[in-house]
């Protein structure tokens, strides 16, 4: 299941579509209606801003929309047709009905799994900026990476920049971990001198053929990034 960030996902084919098509954002659903590029709406004990707006769906009527009740939401009426994202004679345009809400960021999982039980045909997500139009980060207690947590990421459908966007996590360590994903390891995180004997002779071999990364080569060989440049350093 596809899960970029900042892109429509169609919840069926998992077909993607960037922001720069008739849907545009649900971002951009709320400067259209207010007039300015950064807006704010105000409501009843709640402000929905521009750049607090975290996840968005659609869906064609007559549809089982989820019910809001916690965060700033703003509701989006228009005309689309199911097709017109695979075609250019696209059939008569049908009612469709869209939402866009402030989702904290570890509820943007389980709310948009809530949009799809609901019959969404497209999901749209992005973490959360500051007016300034960056990240809003949460401060970092520990440099480790939680590989099992990256791990069920994977498996609901992120890809590494995907996963490291939405964790705030730099994307070469996350990359790391999503290889060991595809490649079927373990989510234990190694290290050196546990686990399988590490060959230094294999290792610069795959170094001296040049057609793998470090973290590649680690992989190969069920060790470390540390444990590849240590032997590179020691016999290159």
């Amino acid at each position: 299941m596809g899960m970029s960030a900042n892109k429509w996902i169609h919840t069926a084919t998992q077909t993607e579509l960037s922001s720069n098509t008739i849907l545009g954002t649900p971002r951009s659903w709320l400067s259209r209606s207010v007039g300015h590029k950064f807006a704010e709406l105000a409501g009843m004990n709640s402000i929905l801003t521009h750049h607090g707006i975290t996840l968005g769906g659609i869906w064609f009527r007559p549809a089982d929309l989820p019910v809001i009740e916690t965060w700033p939401c703003l509701y989006r009426f228009f005309k689309l047709s199911p097709d017109f994202y695979r075609t250019q004679r696209a059939r008569t345009p049908v009612s469709a009905i869209g939402i866009a809400v402030m989702v904290p960021a570890d509820q943007i999982l389980e709310t948009r799994r809530r949009f799809i039980a609901h019959g969404a045909e497209w999901t749209w997500w992005a973490m959360p900026e500051t007016s300034q139009g960056t990240k809003t980060l949460e401060p970092q207690r520990r440099n480790t990476i939680d590989h099992a947590e990256m791990y069920n990421l994977f498996d609901q459908g992120m890809d590494a920049r995907a996963a490291a966007a939405f964790k705030s996590l730099p994307f070469n360590s996350v990359v790391y971990v999503y290889r060991k994903w595809q490649a079927g390891l373990s989510s234990e995180k190694l290290r050196a001198g546990r686990g399988i004997p590490v060959d230094p002779k294999a290792i610069i071999e795959d170094i001296r053929a040049d057609q793998l990364g470090m973290s590649e080569i680690a992989l190969k060989h069920h060790t470390t990034r540390t444990t590849v440049w240590k032997i590179k350093n020691k016999y290159l």
